[in-house]
């Protein structure tokens, strides 16, 4: 766990370091992550895209299979946001209206994310599975 803290603190270090202006984290990680072969993302979806506030790929380690309203909200904006083709699924805005409307309509509304999802194993670099090049043409994971 302490050596995932690490790698977090160093890479969102990184990313702060090296973000340009007038880009978002999803937008920066994907320059860094540019020269990464993506075929192991068997999913569409690269958790590491995001900043993991819902915690997405913890939450049902535990005993509670529960969320609250701002959990699964922000968990889904997550997923749609670290997807490579989000096309097929309902934009966050749409997915909260939609709880809006059934709320204000006296229906309890009840909700399923259902997803699998690929994110960075905390030991890539160890495993050398993944390296890192920070130089001054580029910060990048390969």
């Amino acid at each position: 766990m302490r050596r995932w803290l690490l790698i977090c603190a160093a890479l969102c270090g990184t990313v702060i370091a090296f973000a340009q202006p007038g880009k978002n984290f999803t937008e920066t990680m994907d320059s860094l992550f540019y020269n990464m072969d993506k075929t192991p993302v068997t999913t569409g979806i690269l958790y590491d895209r995001v900043f993991p506030f819902a915690r997405l790929n913890f939450f049902n380690d535990g005993v509670s299979d529960t969320s609250s309203y701002r959990h699964f909200t922000q968990g889904y904006d997550e997923l749609y946001r670290a997807a490579y083709n989000n096309s097929g699924m309902t934009t966050p805005g749409t997915v909260e209206s939609n709880i809006a409307q059934n709320r204000s309509s006296g229906i309890v509304p009840l909700g399923l994310i259902n997803y699998n999802l690929n994110y960075i194993d905390t030991l890539a670099i160890d495993n050398n599975l993944l390296s890192a090049k920070i130089s001054k043409n580029c910060n990048c994971f390969f």
